[in-house]
């Protein structure tokens, strides 16, 4: 038992000592870390823009409604005109 103990204890410190991280991976995570909040930012600019296109959008919205429903009223008129000229041939 006490030898299991002590065997437990000398590769638990091993291990331990393994998983220290070397100056290179510290490098590497505070590089990915940099990288993370580079694209956080990027990502927030572009909530921003969003959100300035959609109130763009909002404010542009009822300028356009008669534009469309006059396109729709063209679009049945002139299918009504085929229909109708498809009859009388």
């Amino acid at each position: 038992m006490t030898v299991c103990l002590f065997v437990l204890i000398c590769s638990g410190s091993s291990l331990y000592a393994t998983v220290e991280p070397n100056e290179q991976d510290i490098q590497l995570a505070k590089e990915k870390m940099q990288r993370l909040r580079e694209v956080y930012k990027e990502v927030q600019q572009a909530e921003v823009e969003l959100q300035r296109l959609t109130e763009e959008a909002e404010r542009e919205e009822p300028l356009l409604r008669p534009t469309v429903e006059a396109l729709k009223d063209m679009r049945d008129f002139y299918e009504n005109e085929i229909k109708d000229g498809q009859r009388f041939q």
